[in-house]
């Protein structure tokens, strides 16, 4: 008995000192039409994404999805991002183009009727604020658990 008590004591030491569990670096993506352009269209979808590298993003402009990504580390959810979408009459691309490292991606879908629209803008990454439990209630729950085998093994012997 005094050796578990010794055991948790350390256990609940350890819970203490140590790091809080962390989420993933999730963002939500926000497109703006730029202040000097009038978008022909609808501005662009994108459901949330992650950062650092590779960033991936599921663009969604005039009826088409672009799945863009971005490979090079040095790209942050903070730089300043622009976007460029551009159809004709067989194909349509989307850029996005980080300001901060120089960095580009780019995706054209041959397809017909594009209709000659262009279309520009900034794009912003917001962090998404992810709970995550904290790693002192994960200690003592599984403190909680562990002690679970004791008390049913003790109450089998009475």
């Amino acid at each position: 008995m005094r050796n578990l008590l010794h055991t948790a004591l350390v256990l609940i030491l350890l819970a203490l000192v140590g790091p809080d569990a962390l989420a993933d670096s999730t963002y939500s993506v926000a497109f703006t039409c730029a202040s000097y352009f009038t978008c022909d269209t609808a501005l662009p979808t994108a459901p949330s994404t992650t950062f650092p590298a590779p960033v991936n993003i599921s663009v969604g402009w005039d009826g088409q999805l672009f799945d863009l990504q971005f490979t090079d580390s040095a790209d942050l959810y903070s730089d300043n991002f622009v976007w460029v979408a551009d159809s004709s009459d067989s194909s349509y691309t989307i850029v996005i183009y980080d300001h901060t490292t120089f960095d580009a991606t780019e995706v054209t879908i041959y397809a017909q009727n594009g209709g000659g629209l262009l279309d520009t803008g900034a794009v912003f990454f917001t962090p998404v604020v992810t709970p995550e439990p904290n790693s002192l209630m994960l200690l003592i729950s599984g403190v909680g658990l562990m002690t679970i085998p004791l008390v049913v093994r003790r109450g089998s012997k009475t």
